[in-house]
């Protein structure tokens, strides 16, 4: 019998996650005790495993003596032993590496199984299409069970009561990701993980601006951000950051025109960037972007950077194609935004886009979601919405105005933002720079300030 495993490498993972929480934080995502072919490493990984998720600790040789002698006394010698060598062994450094080996000899011991289930079946001549039915039920009975989560309302009551004291001591363990905009966070408390977000605009409101200013404020923090350009190339991307973080025009940029003093200022951020290298990860899709296309990079980023993205940017929703089929317009637009937030649940993560308001939002006193381009069916599918969009008084005071339009899990709110639209700065007015030779954005049109104060109304929270 053929068997693909590799001692080695299932006991190098074992070592390295036995001294990092974060470590071990990550490839429990990413692997199961099935990953691991030898009996007693499947055992260890197992009670690693299961220990962290109740108690948030690292195992201890005396915890696990305690286990084995109540559990699996008959596994007590070996699993000490191998216990023993692992902490002598260290943490080589190589987990990401490791894990893409585990997960390829996994998927080849899975097909395998099928090459031979198929082999025995011809030889003893079972009726073919019997054959294949069987063996298409067990194929989307092993991808179902991955993805499918069977509990109840009575299931792990003392872990949920832990969880609920342990989050009222640590709220930051469980906070949102910050938008870096205290407004905003204000309002929606942040970003949270297996939701799909959407800012809806006229064209030139900003929604494009928007989204990248949340990706570089979420990139400075050092969470991972997937940043899907459909509209905009690469090249585009990163002038926009170099302009925005080194305060220097965008235009300027370029052109080529920078003055003597910002050049060497240009000069002198990029050398930085060297050994800053925040996680701000571009994916330029020119054409034929599809969400197909927008998974298979997640899986491709976590195959490189050993992590799913915290949060995955489209710019922007009306330039893509859905992967299910569909008869007209709304009902494609419905199968994009269904199929972003099954994304952003199956790989525990934000999803945050953008679309187009429709013509009849021109005639509308207050926008809805009813005004979402192309078909109303999208918002349905959207955790939060938000309406960017800025008057000619706003434009005058360097303003932008960003409204709560659907809040499934937090309130309604309108706020007022700095837009710096020389550097593509979408901040608080607070935190808000004057370029040099700039005019004065710090003033409103009469001169008072009065409508550059962030301003906000808080609704009830819809549900």
């Amino acid at each position: 019998m053929v068997e693909f495993f590799d001692s080695k490498v299932e006991k190098s993972i074992l070592a390295n996650i036995l001294s990092d929480s974060t470590l071990l934080e990550q490839v429990l995502e990413v692997l199961s005790s099935d990953d691991f072919y030898v009996e007693n490493h499947r055992l260890l990984y197992d009670i690693i495993s299961k220990f962290y998720s109740k108690y948030y600790k690292l195992l201890s040789r005396d915890i696990l003596v305690k286990w084995l002698d109540r559990h699996k006394p008959e596994y007590k010698l070996n699993i000490l032993t191998l216990f023993t060598e692992l902490q002598a062994t260290g943490n080589d450094g190589y987990t990401k590496y490791h894990i893409i080996e585990l997960q390829s000899l996994t998927t080849k011991r899975k097909l395998y199984s099928i090459f031979v289930e198929i082999k025995e079946g011809l030889k003893e001549d079972i009726d073919p299409e019997k054959l294949y039915t069987n063996l298409t039920r067990e194929i989307l009975t092993k991808n179902s069970l991955n993805a499918v989560d069977n509990t109840s309302v009575f299931d792990k009551i003392d872990d949920r009561i832990k969880e609920y004291l342990d989050k009222k001591e640590h709220p930051e363990k469980y906070a949102g990701i910050s938008y870096g905009i205290k407004e905003l966070d204000e309002v929606t408390g942040g970003m949270f993980k297996q939701q799909l977000y959407m800012i809806m605009g006229r064209t030139s409101a900003g929604k494009s601006r928007a989204l990248f200013n949340f990706a570089c404020n979420v990139a400075k923090t050092g969470k991972k951000v997937m940043f899907c350009t459909i509209e905009m190339d690469a090249r585009m991307i990163q002038h926009m950051w170099e302009s925005r973080e080194a305060h220097l025009p965008l235009t300027k940029i370029m052109r080529a025109t920078l003055t003597e003093e910002e050049q060497q200022q240009y000069i002198n951020f990029l050398n930085d960037q060297k050994n800053s290298k925040h996680p701000f990860y571009i994916v330029d899709i020119p054409q034929g972007c599809t969400t197909g296309i927008i998974e298979s990079e997640i899986v491709i980023f976590e195959k490189i950077h050993g992590q799913y993205p915290d949060i995955v940017i489209v710019d922007y929703a009306n330039l893509i194609q859905p992967v299910s089929k569909y008869k007209d317009r709304p009902e494609k637009y419905d199968h994009v935004f269904r199929e972003l937030h099954e994304i952003a649940r199956a790989y525990n993560l934000v999803c945050y886009t953008a679309a187009q308001q429709n013509r009849e939002s021109l005639k509308a006193t207050k926008i809805g979601t009813e005004h979402v381009s192309f078909s109303d069916a999208a918002s349905h599918h959207c955790d939060s919405i938000f309406h960017i969009f800025a008057d000619d008084v706003d434009e005058v005071n360097g303003d932008v105005q960003i409204e709560v339009i659907k809040g499934r899990y937090h309130a309604k709110g309108a706020i007022r933002l700095a837009w710096n639209r020389e550097t593509n700065r979408i901040c608080s007015w607070d935190d808000s720079v004057k370029l040099p030779g700039s005019k004065d954005v710090n003033k409103s049109q009469d001169g008072t300030g009065q409508s550059n104060q962030s301003s906000m109304l808080n609704e009830e929270t819809e549900y």
